[in-house]
């Protein structure tokens, strides 16, 4: 069980300051093979603990900060196998009825996405993503990793237009240039996927304008995608 925080150690806000070291990190963040095959869940997870440092200020309900937080860090263990992961659950929704109208009730709603997702529940977890995004939450942290996940579950579904449109959009939300350039690129993926080589190359000729910092593995790896893009274009037109 996770050390429960203190209204004194939330004052002093240690979880901020190490948040701008992870955003810091995450700009030059490289996927690994397996965070490209589930579809950057992961990644998106491990952002969102940013969360909490929009939810440091006085008109926010100091008590629901501190269940949130609480949650999201129970959150990082749950797993379809683990027993005691219906007390997250729990927690999460104690939190919107407790705290119903305030924003950790609002970003309660994206972290029970998250849980179902994890739980391999991707109706409710579809369900919670778009009530968080109904809610109009300004944290675009959260709104483009929402979006990411429901491209995700659609994939899941095999609902491949939605999923495409999720991660586009996605894509305009993400504050950091790496997120955007990622999405664009599991997008490209779902082209590819869907032989519509002329779609992926696009994206992947976009990426390659617009993020030329972005890398999959090692430097050059979007260029050999385009170029085996371009072989497959040249196939498919016979």
């Amino acid at each position: 069980m996770s050390k429960k925080l203190t209204k004194e150690e939330l004052r002093h806000d240690p979880v901020a300051e190490a948040i701008e070291r992870f955003i810091n990190n995450i700009l030059h963040f490289k996927p690994t093979d397996r965070q490209k095959k589930i579809g950057g869940a992961i990644i998106a997870i491990l952002v969102l603990a940013g969360v909490y440092y929009y939810s440091t200020r006085p008109r926010y309900n100091s008590d629901a900060q501190l269940m949130l937080i609480q949650g999201m860090s129970l959150l990082y263990s749950v797993n379809p196998q683990d027993t005691n992961s219906v007390q997250v659950e729990k927690l999460l929704q104690e939190i919107i009825t407790r705290y119903n109208g305030t924003v950790s009730a609002k970003r309660a709603l994206y972290y029970l996405g998250v849980y179902y997702f994890k739980m391999k529940n991707y109706d409710k977890a579809e369900q919670y993503f778009k009530n968080f995004l109904s809610h109009g939450v300004k944290d675009p942290l959260l709104v483009s990793s929402a979006l990411a996940h429901l491209g995700s579950i659609y994939v899941a579904k095999g609902e491949m237009e939605k999923a495409y449109s999720s991660l586009v959009e996605a894509s305009k939300k993400a504050p950091l240039k790496t997120m955007k350039a990622f999405y664009l690129y599991r997008a490209a993926k779902i082209k590819e996927r869907e032989k519509d080589y002329e779609g992926a190359y696009a994206l992947l000729e976009k990426i390659k304008k617009e993020f030329p910092e972005f890398n999959l593995e090692r430097p050059g790896d979007i260029d050999k995608e385009i170029e085996i893009l371009k072989k497959l274009m040249e196939v498919s037109k016979g």
